[in-house]
């Protein structure tokens, strides 16, 4: 694959992870700070982000880049962190 195509497909890919990111933080922090009590908001997008993400650093021809692919599943809090506090919240429930 030529180098253009794979900054093309990297730098798209990541532009998404950082809209689905961006759309995920408004969802679960933002959003429910101005609701009313009682009042339920969209569901987040789980893993799609942060996956497109990781994707997307992993496909960029740049070492560094290929090295530091997790870093949108860490970033987006439709991914890890929305995982982590589901486990949590289930391990809560359980005892």
């Amino acid at each position: 694959m030529s180098e253009i195509v794979t900054w093309v497909i990297g730098v798209v890919l990541i532009a998404l992870s950082a809209l689905i990111a961006g759309l995920n933080l408004w969802w679960m922090v933002i959003l429910p700070m101005h609701q009313p009590p009682g009042t339920r908001g969209p569901s987040s997008i789980p893993l799609v982000g942060g996956l497109m993400g990781a994707a997307g650093m992993f496909t960029l021809p740049v070492a560094w880049c290929n090295d530091w692919f997790w870093i949108p599943l860490v970033v987006d809090l439709g991914a890890l962190p929305y995982l982590l506090m589901a486990f949590w919240t289930l391990y809560r429930s359980r005892s």
